[in-house]
């Protein structure tokens, strides 16, 4: 029998605080999801048309902005997923693909021609690259898992 939902959502979230990482939500959710609200100074990018969630470096913490719906919770959603390998790329100082192992397991598919064009059209030149490898990561909730322990572990 395998985990529920939720026992794998609490632990996904456990690994995410032993790196430091918080995850928030803008939008109060059920109880069952025990809720994690942004404060302002994080929540006021979700205001920005098109942001479904984003990865904070300086506060270490993800945001799902779950304001349009709020009984969604971000972990397993793509948004979450693509956050949290900016988180993992946060923990190693750079690009996952570098790293032979990871880029064979999670970084198989490229992104389209034209998605690359969009990237470099909305990121500033710095960000292009990571951003590029997060939209590329292919995986489930129990892949975000692994490569977070293997990125972010003490």
């Amino acid at each position: 029998m395998g985990m529920s939902n939720v026992a794998i959502d609490h632990f996904l979230h456990g690994l995410l605080m032993r790196a430091g990482v918080r995850s928030l939500n803008t939008a109060v959710l059920p109880d069952w999801v025990n809720p994690r609200l942004a404060p302002p100074h994080l929540s006021k990018e979700c205001k920005t048309p098109g942001v479904q969630g984003f990865y904070s470096p300086q506060d270490k913490t993800i945001v799902y902005c779950n304001e349009a719906d709020p009984g969604y919770a971000a972990w397993g959603h793509t948004v979450f997923a693509h956050e949290a390998v900016h988180a993992a790329q946060d923990c190693i100082g750079g690009g996952l693909k570098q790293i032979h192992a990871l880029k064979e397991v999670f970084f198989k598919n490229t992104l389209a021609f034209s998605e690359q064009q969009v990237v470099n059209e909305l990121y500033p030149p710095e960000q292009v690259e990571l951003e590029i490898e997060a939209r590329e990561f292919i995986g489930s909730r129990w892949d975000i898992a692994i490569l977070l322990n293997y990125a972010c572990s003490p």
